[in-house]
């Protein structure tokens, strides 16, 4: 890894992105998200546990895309650290994955991805994330020491989102609806609270919802294609 962060020139890691997003050629916010999930062994070593491939591959990508590539050509400072160092540092995010995956069994009668075809509709998914949700920003709000370690309303946004997509995800198997929770989420939260954030976070963390379907050139992908430049 340390060589590939120093000889970018030389092992070709990312797509290219555009130009107003990106340092330099091969930038790391260019590797599409489907090569971060498949660059981590969990799915391999713990094939029954599909959280745990989850949230090591949002670890990988939190020190790739927000420590190594958004918080250096962004902000500096400990900002992105701390924003990054939340998925992996304790077991909260562990806790809304997994009770997220929970919530989405019980909506899918207990069957891993079996809430499709017919049965998949908008007012499940917003029943599904709405729950998840609840559970999530609850936990800010009895437990102090929790918004604490989640230091900073982004944080917290991003987490309860993670555990909206773990719910949809476990419920369906699809990226797409998974992505369109993480969306939601983000609106309900800010409904909820008034606020994500900083208010600079605001747009990127919404930044999503216009865009979850959208197949066009800089403004989505399928989401395996993806790279963190969409949207852009």
């Amino acid at each position: 890894f340390a060589y590939y962060a120093k000889h970018a020139a030389v092992v070709k890691l990312s797509n290219f992105m555009p130009v107003k997003r990106a340092r330099a050629h091969n930038e790391p916010g260019g590797m599409p998200l489907g090569i971060n999930a498949d660059s981590v062994r969990s799915n391999a070593l713990f094939p029954n546990d599909p959280i745990r491939n989850e949230l090591e591959s949002i670890a990988v990508a939190a020190l790739v895309y927000d420590q190594l590539w958004f918080g250096t050509y962004m902000s500096g400072g400990v900002g992105f650290t701390q924003y990054a160092s939340a998925t992996y540092t304790d077991n909260i995010l562990e806790d809304f994955c997994y009770k997220g995956c929970e919530i989405g069994l019980d909506y899918a009668g207990g069957e891993m991805a079996s809430l499709k075809g017919d049965k998949l509709n908008m007012d499940i998914l917003e029943e599904i994330i709405r729950a998840e949700n609840d559970y999530a920003l609850t936990q800010y709000e009895a437990y102090p020491t929790v918004a604490e370690s989640h230091f900073g309303g982004s944080v917290r946004a991003c987490c309860a989102a993670a555990g909206c997509g773990s719910a949809v995800a476990c419920a369906t198997g699809l990226t797409q609806p998974t992505l369109s929770a993480w969306s939601l989420s983000q609106l309900g939260h800010y409904e909820r609270i008034g606020r994500l954030g900083f208010f600079g976070y605001d747009l990127q963390d919404q930044a999503t919802a216009n865009c979850s379907y959208s197949y066009q050139s800089d403004e989505g992908m399928p989401f395996e294609m993806r790279g963190v430049n969409y949207p852009n």
